[in-house]
């Protein structure tokens, strides 16, 4: 039975009001699955099956997702292998009065999961709030699916001071949420306030804001370097006050203002929390789609629910968005499907019509399209300023196309010069998309391309199938350029800023390089700066050793507050800027020490042609590493090539597989005969 999986034992399928479920009576867990899973799960029910046997028992419609769905399963533990786990006193029969009062079915499908991916990556979320927390624990399973996530959710109410704490050490989440504003908590504000003076208004709001330090500084420290989400208020979508609200001393929006204002501050203070930002969905959404407030008292605070529906819910739309966006959150702060490089076309996408006849007129007009297409240059905008690398890729004549470029009117358009790389020809896009991934070193996956034509598009996806594309309408692409977690980061460095430049200055040394030969590395005075970190640079530390592929010796992602605590506990974090005579390619490079064993070391793919990593390595060690030794490991992907051999080359012996050491008196390379000079503060030298 090697390889066999089957339903836990603890594990009932069940249909309560037309709906099937999964229960495990043992945890107390369930999951509701759309129709066409219901075959899969019966053939799990009735034994051990491989798990080609369970995809082939699904709807042959849906057999394409079968495999993620299978994987989902065993992530949550509704799914076992052959060592399963061991229960006493199992029920026979699940008593369908016993779900949760609150339930509300939504059935994972198909369209939940993408074909193919087979590989999930598990989290436990502790969801801490009322009912709007609650309701959201289903979307947030099939968000995360969506997402390439086994999301196991489990929802608490808030209480008293030392609750989170206890439910936080309990629970041990992966991520948590915090949604402090539960009903009665807004009632002396939104309810009652309204009855009382301007004064007393305010005495109650410091009160409230007193309590929201106290339970954000006990949720941040309970859960120490792991992802905290703290909801803020969404405005009400109508005012106590109505239209004189702004006549009011001690408002209803100046309420709402003084309460995020004080939420944002003392987030801020916690790299590993975020504000899961209830103002900004009210205001995308609409408060009136999202909130209860038109219906229920104002300190309710719940989702939209149906008036015709008398048992406790609200509609799913709330609870769609708040799950959205706590997995949009984990992803951006864990440097999870991060996109590095946009490749867009031209004619009819970053424009309307072909610029090489129609040139640029439409810029002078007042056409809805016109607005439309100088929203999207200012979306791309914004990304290459967060670091994103924007580069061309559209069918045509590649003189015609930037001779009108260049002759377009200045002002909010993009020029040419904002790209690192230009691909305008009549060769098939996805040999260009190959040819671009190349020669920036950037990985398929970490590609996004937009194309206005759905043949195109379709022509990407079959050939070069890693690149993501998104199948929407240019109007839609401003939408989700500006909304896309993978194109977020937590802090905006002066290195992203620069990328684009410090790109260009790659291409170009590289082919200087290829025209002279190794000899041409000494000649390009490449100088690499190595100095232990500081508060100041755990932002870009963690920025390189999240978004680095190709120089890594680990592939290990990591947060902040991880690094702020490892460093804070006597771990060794080090940093190297390097520049040559073509550009200042700022901090680049970032190895970490824990004890005496190199956790992780990665340098950025601009500099990699500069050769620099065998020296960061040895600058960050010192030449005289101690009696202990020092170990390092190689943990080989199909993209760190250029890692692998990178202790070898510092001075290292191989000790086994994967697995280097610097013995006792051992001797690193001898910075001084390296082509490239290293320049090392003092008191980095161990």
């Amino acid at each position: 039975m090697n390889g066999a999986l089957r339903l836990d034992e603890a594990v009932r399928l069940i249909t309560v009001s037309g709906h099937h479920v999964l229960i495990d009576v043992a945890r107390l867990q369930r999951i509701t699955i759309a129709a066409e899973w219901l075959s899969l799960c019966e053939r799990a029910a009735a034994g051990w099956a491989t798990r080609d046997d369970l995809a082939e028992s699904a709807d042959p419609a849906h057999r394409p997702a079968a495999a993620a769905f299978v994987e989902f399963l065993l992530q949550r533990g509704f799914l076992v292998h052959h060592e399963t786990r061991q229960h006493a006193a199992l029920p026979d029969v699940v008593a369908t009065g016993d779900l949760d009062t609150y339930w509300k079915p939504v059935a994972i499908s198909a369209a939940d999961l993408a074909p193919g991916k087979s590989e999930l990556r598990p989290v436990r979320a502790l969801l801490v709030g009322g009912c709007v927390a609650q309701f959201a624990a289903d979307a947030l399973v099939r968000a995360g699916l969506r997402r390439g996530l086994a999301v196991t959710p489990t929802h608490e109410w808030p209480a008293i001071r030392g609750r989170l704490r206890e439910l936080v050490d309990r629970h041990q989440p992966d991520v948590a949420v915090l949604q402090p504003t539960v009903q009665p908590f807004l009632t002396g504000l939104w309810d009652d306030g309204v009855f009382a003076g301007p004064g007393e208004r305010r005495r109650r709001l410091t009160v409230m804001k007193r309590a929201l330090s106290s339970a954000i500084a006990e949720f941040a420290e309970a859960l120490g370097a792991r992802l905290g989400m703290v909801h803020n208020v969404a405005p009400l979508a109508v005012s106590p006050f109505g239209r004189y609200d702004f006549r009011q001393e001690t408002s209803h929006r100046e309420i709402v203002a003084d309460l995020n204002r004080h939420i944002d501050e003392q987030v801020r203070q916690y790299p590993s929390l975020l504000v899961v930002d209830e103002e900004r969905l009210a205001a995308r959404h609409g408060a009136g789609l999202l909130f209860d407030d038109l219906l229920f008292p104002f300190g309710h605070h719940g989702g939209r629910p149906d008036p015709a529906i008398e048992s406790p819910h609200q509609l799913p739309a709330l609870g769609d968005a708040l799950a959205e966006e706590y997995v949009a959150g984990y992803l951006a702060q864990h440097g999870l499907d991060r996109i590095k490089c946009v490749v867009v076309d031209l004619d009819n996408t970053l424009w309307p019509g072909i610029a090489a006849d129609d040139g640029f007129g439409w810029v002078d007009g007042d056409a809805t399209s016109r607005w439309i297409h100088l929203g999207l240059h200012q979306a791309l905008r914004v990304l290459r300023q967060r670091g994103v690398l924007l580069v061309t890729c559209s069918k045509g004549t590649e003189a015609a196309t930037l001779r009108a470029w260049d002759a377009a009117p200045a002002g909010p358009l993009l020029r040419p010069d904002d790209f690192v790389l230009h691909r305008i020809n009549w060769d098939a896009k996805s040999a260009n998309l190959a040819d671009i991934c190349d020669r920036l070193g950037v990985a398929p996956e970490a590609t996004l391309f937009l194309d206005d034509n759905p043949v195109e598009r379709a022509e990407v996806r079959r050939h070069l199938p890693g690149v993501r594309v998104p199948e929407l309408a240019v109007w839609q692409f401003r939408e989700f350029l500006l909304t896309e977690p993978g194109l977020e980061s937590a802090t905006a460095t002066d290195e992203a800023r620069q990328r684009t430049e410090t790109t260009r200055a790659m291409l170009r040394r590289a082919e200087l390089i290829e025209e002279g030969g190794a000899d041409f590395l000494r000649e390009l005075d490449v100088v690499a700066r190595v100095w232990r970190a500081e508060p100041a640079d755990l932002p870009r530390a963690a920025e390189l050793l999240n978004r680095t592929n190709q120089f890594t010796t680990t592939a290990w992602r990591t947060t902040e507050a991880e690094l702020a605590a490892l460093t804070a506990g006597g771990a060794e974090l080090y940093l190297m800027a390097v520049t040559d005579r073509f550009a200042e390619y700022g901090t680049v490079g970032a190895c970490l020490i824990v004890g005496s064993t190199v956790r992780a070391l990665a340098v950025s793919c601009r500099v990699i042609g500069l050769d620099v990593g065998p020296g960061f390595l040895a600058a960050c060690l010192g030449n005289h590493p101690g009696d202990a030794g020092v170990t390092g490991r190689i943990v080989r992907t199909d993209r760190n090539h250029a890692a692998q051999d990178v202790f070898l080359r510092a001075g290292f012996a191989a000790a086994a597989d994967g697995e280097f050491v610097l013995e006792p008196g051992g001797r690193l390379v001898d910075l001084g005969t390296l082509p490239q000079r290293f320049a090392v503060r003092e008191e980095t030298v161990r």
